[in-house]
């Protein structure tokens, strides 16, 4: 996420492909502008986050995410539920917005 650098994000699915989750971690008391670093500090706490996501078929190049409180890609506080497509294009999802997350191994 190049919003949120070393802030993990992982997909989870259900057996079927079909349905799921996306969940993630994010610095506390970052507020809602600006980017934000997760690389990890003692002086700083983290909180964790999860939304619901589907797809039409296992084999889907789209998942939909079912946003609850913040949106997904730049974690702003929201006032409604909203969904929000993300397109994997190879080696990432792209956001409706332009955002890419790339895949990439979990390093700590």
């Amino acid at each position: 996420d190049p919003k949120h650098p070393a802030c993990e994000r992982s997909i989870t699915l259900a057996f079927d492909g079909t349905k799921g989750k996306i969940a993630g971690f994010d610095k506390s008391g970052a507020g809602d502008e600006g980017e934000f670093n997760c690389r990890k500090r003692r002086d700083v706490s983290y909180y964790d986050w999860n939304l619901k996501v589907s797809l039409a078929n296992k084999d889907a190049n789209e998942i939909v995410v079912e946003e609850v409180g913040r949106d997904v890609v730049n974690r702003k506080r929201i006032n409604k539920v909203q969904e929000v497509v993300g397109k994997w294009d190879g080696d990432g999802i792209l956001w409706s917005d332009g955002t890419k997350w790339t895949q990439k191994r979990w390093e700590r």
